[in-house]
């Protein structure tokens, strides 16, 4: 198995250009296949997309448009690793699977747990600066109503204990978090912007205390604040803890450098988590044990907590 997959990642590099092959890492990806790979050239990092995720050619330009969007970034000061652009080409197809390659850097990555109050602030800073931007893009809203059949849920997972248990116990407060993201969805419909909208501390290194952005597989259309909320609440959020003086710090900062919204906060605030119910949709029909139980603990905490969220919006 070994030989046959530094097999393909020849071949992969070979068409990039980089080199041969003479060990790799699997990287932990929840969805598409990812690999740093030392070559005789230098140490890069290949991402191997699923059929699923590129099928057509409609999946493989808005992927084109998404790297589109992170050259902006890059070229208005907002650091980004970009990918490796072949023959005027970033994408390449090998085996019917689409492949980008990015060089390697070593500069850090950090858990929320070790952010300070200037990682904070430039995190919120950043953010502020892209949705500044003027972009002008074919990207689709994110938006999308979720409806989660949690007891077809319980009975598919019916052997595995600690799913089951973990729905049963969050299941009211995930239901009305649901209904309540529902509703308000066309609230916030106004006013779109062209955001990151997976802006997390897995997402990010940090050049000193700056900031450089990965993974733009999921740049498209938002409401500015609802993404904004979503990441306040990544950058403070861990393992059922939450940081609220730093979440106040983010917001703070971010209003510092755009001007407040004009809908409900609280409308905001339960829109803010639609991708992560949208992901947790599809964490249930994929089977991912240890993402499900996290997802839905970090939602159901979400729901608990968002009237104190709401009061520190308040309090700015």
């Amino acid at each position: 198995m070994v030989n046959k997959m530094i097999g393909k990642l020849n071949a992969v590099c070979a068409l990039f250009n980089l080199g041969s092959v003479s060990s790799y890492i699997k990287e932990e990806s929840s969805q598409n296949n990812v690999y740093k790979v030392m070559t005789t050239k230098g140490i890069y990092v290949i991402k191997e997309y699923s059929y699923d995720a590129i099928k057509n050619y409609y999946h493989l330009n808005k992927r084109r448009n998404q790297i589109y969007i992170s050259e902006i970034f890059n070229n208005n000061g907002i650091k980004c690793i970009l990918p490796i652009n072949k023959n005027n080409k970033y994408f390449i197809l090998y085996n019917r699977h689409y492949y980008l390659a990015f060089p390697y850097s070593a500069a850090d990555k950090l858990s929320v747990e070790l952010y300070t109050t200037k990682h904070l602030k430039h995190l919120a800073q950043t953010e502020a600066n892209i949705h500044n931007l003027k972009i002008v893009a074919s990207l689709p809203c994110l938006y999308k109503k979720v409806n989660i059949n949690f007891n077809k849920a319980i009975k598919k997972y019916k052997k595995n204990f600690k799913i089951t248990n973990c729905i049963k116990k969050n299941q009211y407060s995930l239901e009305r978090l649901i209904e309540e993201c529902n509703i308000r969805i066309n609230r916030v419909k106004e006013n779109m912007c062209i955001s990151h909208n997976d802006y997390k501390s897995s997402n990010i290194i940090w050049e000193k205390e700056t900031p450089v952005l990965l993974d733009f597989d999921a740049v498209g259309l938002v409401n500015p604040y609802c993404a904004m909320a979503e990441s306040a609440f990544n950058f403070t959020y861990s393992k059922r803890n939450m940081n609220l003086s730093h979440y106040k710090i983010y917001l703070k900062t971010y209003f510092e450098n755009r001007e407040y919204p004009k809908v409900d906060f609280k409308d905001i605030l339960y829109v803010s988590v639609n991708g992560k119910l949208q992901w947790l949709s599809y964490l249930l029909s994929s089977g991912y044990e240890h993402d499900i139980i996290n997802m839905i603990e970090e939602l159901s905490f979400f729901y608990e907590n968002i009237n104190k969220l709401y009061e520190i919006y308040l309090s700015i």
